[in-house]
């Protein structure tokens, strides 16, 4: 017991780590008020978001206008901004409804957690990828393990798609 004691003694919480825990919590608290039908868009415009973000070229007109601390993160901001208007642009379009994600009230709570921590991840994990490399070494252990490295990367993108594929089913089979 005393051991459990000093362990929690010793725990400090990294700035990174702290922004990750706020996101889930965050990401949970908005999953459980409009649903998992628009949820699973916000899934949906992550990885659009994050698949034009990597295939942006780098515009020199709007890089040279800007100031150079605001330069590192410039994809970090064309990726969150992209979310939003996709989300938003996905919300009224006729994905919503061949997604197959049921409505607020028709979902389970527990298919609510897995895709929101899914989504949470790799919302998280995306963000870290297009983040300066000369950032990294700031970040904790924890979460460059579980959020940047490629497999980790690789195993958040991987878990969202899974993770629809798994929430059709089980609305099929009910």
């Amino acid at each position: 017991m005393t051991q459990l004691a000093a362990l929690f003694n010793n725990f400090t919480l990294s700035w990174d780590l702290g922004v990750i825990i706020f996101l889930f919590i965050a990401v949970f608290m908005y999953g459980f008020s409009v649903g998992q039908r628009k949820i699973g868009l916000l899934l949906l415009s992550i990885y659009f978001a994050y698949v034009i973000t990597d295939i942006l070229p780098n515009s020199s007109r709007i890089t040279d206008l800007m100031p150079a601390s605001f330069l590192s993160f410039f994809d970090v901001g064309v990726f969150v901004a992209l979310v939003f208007v996709l989300f938003f642009v996905l919300a009224g379009s006729v994905l919503r409804s061949t997604l197959g994600l049921p409505r607020k009230e028709e979902g389970q709570w527990w298919h609510l957690c897995i895709l929101s921590f899914v989504i949470a991840g790799f919302f998280s994990s995306s963000i870290l990828a297009l983040a300066p490399d000369l950032y990294y070494d700031q970040l904790s252990t924890i979460t460059s393990e579980f959020f940047l490295e490629n497999f980790a990367q690789f195993g958040w993108a991987i878990a969202g798609i899974l993770t629809l594929v798994f929430l059709k089913r089980t609305k099929k089979k009910a």
